[in-house]
């Protein structure tokens, strides 16, 4: 068999994809069976350059496409597309014009791939999307369509951009039962499966997979000082809970908390944002230190490794069921996190012992003052997290 990763919007050293993307092809590649990657033709080709495989870069992305200064067509030609269908929540003619054409080189190569190889092509998608979904539904519509096994990691890509549908999801479930000796859907947290199902989706195709624990982990850094280190990363973002910061930092130096907050700044700006960093700079000037907006893989995770706590008051409403980079990536150094009740990792926390979770803002401030007297049980998670995605990306 070949194994094979496809995905359309690893372009950007500040997304999640081309770290996932890494660990994967390292996983591959342990078993002796170098992967094809196929990849944004924009890539930032410094990062790519670290992952193992045989690297194509033939992909156009719907969201995360080219710039025009890289180039004016095929960034004119999805500009056009944004503006006549974005307000469209239905999949029509025009979509699956743009899908194909978006699609139409990467299948015509799988295709080529299974019949020279003449083996099993397992299509591995870190990032389930709306062209995804349609490269997929094209392949099971081919001749050979038997050779081809799909794995797609679900994370919510597939509401975003200009291509998906509301139906996106109920639409892709049936397949799960017409191919199901032929798809894997992976979830990241348990609330994540209670959607799936409801939607429709056959539960015998589901499997958990998080991400692995990244190599990068092996390497160790020393705390800034004597304070807490609170980590405030990943870029800010509203409903990651940025504004939040000033009430929590008053609550925390009013109880005393000699700490430092070290903060990623956004790189896409909100209506209070301004306000907010502004307020955080001129009130508590000695206990912040903000990085670079945009930071390598390396550089977040030497961030991660000097905490002592990575702080995510995300907004319940907006990460109900989703997981965290944050938490695995904190996992992998032994620093635990601390979140807000009703996230979707809330779960996946209390069950592994890997943080703590709190009710509301003063609760987290009275929670982080304690953090010396909390357990945690790292290690179980990270053997349960990369079993998972062995069983996942390698089980035929």
């Amino acid at each position: 068999m070949r194994y094979t990763i496809v995905d359309f919007g690893a372009k950007y050293q500040y997304t999640h994809h081309l770290p996932l993307i890494k660990r994967f092809a390292e996983i591959i590649q342990g078993v002796d069976n170098t992967p094809i990657l196929y990849l944004s033709k924009f890539a930032n080709r410094s990062v790519c350059n670290t992952i193992p495989g045989v690297k194509k870069f033939i992909l156009t992305d719907s969201i995360y496409g080219p710039t025009i200064q890289e180039s004016f067509l095929r960034s004119s030609f999805l500009y056009i597309g944004g503006l006549v269908l974005k307000a469209t929540t239905t999949d029509n003619i025009l979509k699956r014009v743009y899908k194909y054409a978006l699609t139409r080189k990467v299948k015509r190569e799988l295709i080529a791939l299974q019949q020279e190889s003449n083996e099993e092509i397992f299509i591995i998608f870190p990032t389930m999307e709306p062209l995804g979904i349609y490269l997929a539904r094209s392949l099971l519509n081919e001749q050979n369509s038997i050779y081809y096994k799909f794995r797609f990691r679900i994370v919510g890509g597939e509401k975003r951009g200009f291509l998906s549908s509301l139906d996106e999801l109920t639409n892709f479930a049936k397949l799960t039962f017409s191919f199901s000796k032929q798809i894997l859907v992976g979830y990241e947290t348990k609330r994540y499966k209670r959607l799936l199902i409801s939607n429709g989706f056959n539960y015998e195709v589901l499997r958990w997979s998080p991400w692995p624990p990244m190599a990068e982990s092996n390497t160790t850094s020393k705390r800034l000082n004597s304070k807490i280190v609170l980590g405030f990363l990943g870029n800010a973002k509203k409903r990651k809970g940025f504004d939040s910061l000033p009430i929590l930092f008053r609550l925390l130096c009013d109880g005393g908390l000699n700490f430092q907050a070290i903060i990623q700044p956004a790189i896409f700006e909100w209506e209070s944002y301004k306000n907010t960093i502004n307020k955080i700079s001129k009130l508590f000037p000695s206990n912040i230190f903000i990085t670079e907006s945009e930071l390598d893989l390396k550089q977040l995770l030497h961030y991660v490794s000097i905490s002592n706590l990575l702080v995510l008051p995300y907004d319940k409403f907006s990460y109900s069921i989703n997981a965290s980079g944050l938490l695995y990536h904190g996992s992998d150094f032994k620093v635990p996190v601390i979140t807000l009740e009703g996230v979707g990792f809330e779960d996946e926390i209390n069950e592994f012992k890997i943080g703590i979770v709190a009710s509301d803002l003063s609760d987290m401030a009275a929670k982080i003052m304690n953090i010396d007297k909390m357990n945690y049980d790292f290690e179980t998670y990270n053997l349960a997290r990369f079993q998972a995605t062995i069983n996942f990306i390698l089980d035929n």
